[in-house]
């Protein structure tokens, strides 16, 4: 799938199409509020390298706001790893935006954008990455059976260990998928496990699922039934980053070492071809 076709198909999602519907209603509100003076009671302060929000006319804080937010938010959406983190960080700047404005000029109708708001959340979840994959959904009980046996086949195996509540995961899957399709063979295979869903196996694997958690979405790769590489790793350093950004590509691509794994993995198998062939021309 394309990149125009999977934003267009992000913007038809269910999630996009009623944010935009409340986002929209903006203008409305707008219109009855151009010109008038809004009164704040007590300095408003949305972000401390900006100052204040003080009683103005309506269009000085509409202008005061969406500057400090769009500055804010261009840090956030360059640094943005996927088409959904993109997508999910101009969107919530701009539910942000209107929640702003309409709650320091009208605090009711700014309840009213908030519950909209809210509901969509709890209804209606995030569009996923759902183009193809060479990824296995894995339980626990598969998971050790390819990953914790001392094998001799040489297979290696990259695990992504992910949350399905998480927006970090939904926004990082695709990076995960297109990884997959580019580097799996015979001698490495992707697969996914659910530690929402199974916690014990998220302790077992020194991962902190609680919310807001650095370390979900993480990607562990196993082989001969010993973890050889993780990302983001544990150190403090590490942690640090992922807190302020998700893994990117080129993370997974240097911390896995996949390139190198994958033309060891694709020669080996060339060879091997090779040899079988030359076997039988001597017969």
């Amino acid at each position: 799938m394309g990149a125009t076709n999977r934003a267009f198909s992000l913007l038809m999602s269910e999630y996009y199409l009623a944010n935009a519907v409340v986002i929209l209603s903006y203008l409305w509100f707008r219109s009855k509020h151009t010109g008038t003076q809004v009164n704040i009671k007590n300095p408003v302060n949305i972000h401390p390298m900006f100052s204040s929000l003080h009683s103005s006319s309506f269009d000085t804080l509409e202008g005061q706001i969406f500057t400090t937010l769009l500055i804010t938010a261009a840090f956030r959406t360059f640094r943005a790893t996927s088409l959904e983190a993109y997508f999910a960080s101009a969107c919530g700047f701009c539910q942000l935006f209107v929640l702003i404005i309409t709650a320091v000029t009208d605090v009711v109708v700014g309840i009213q954008y908030a519950m909209a708001l809210m509901i969509i959340i709890m209804v209606c979840n995030q569009p996923t990455y759902t183009g193809p994959d060479q990824v296995n959904a894995l339980t626990p009980i598969t998971f050790h059976e390819i990953t914790k046996k001392d094998n001799t086949d040489g297979i290696t195996h990259v695990v992504l260990f992910y949350a399905s509540w998480s927006s970090r995961c939904r926004q990082t899957y695709s990076l995960f998928a297109e990884l997959s399709n580019r580097f799996s063979a015979d001698k490495i295979q992707f697969s996914k496990l659910d530690i929402g869903t199974w916690p014990r196996e998220a302790k077992l694997q020194n991962i902190d699922l609680s919310a807001g958690s650095a370390q979900v979405p993480s990607v562990i790769m196993y082989e001969k039934g010993h973890e050889v590489a993780r990302v983001p790793s544990n150190t403090k350093a590490a942690i640090r980053v992922a807190t302020k950004r998700a893994f990117t590509k080129s993370d997974l691509i240097k911390g896995l070492e996949l390139e190198k794994r994958h033309a060891k993995a694709t020669g080996a198998a060339g060879a091997a071809s090779g040899d079988k062939a030359e076997g039988k021309k001597k017969k």
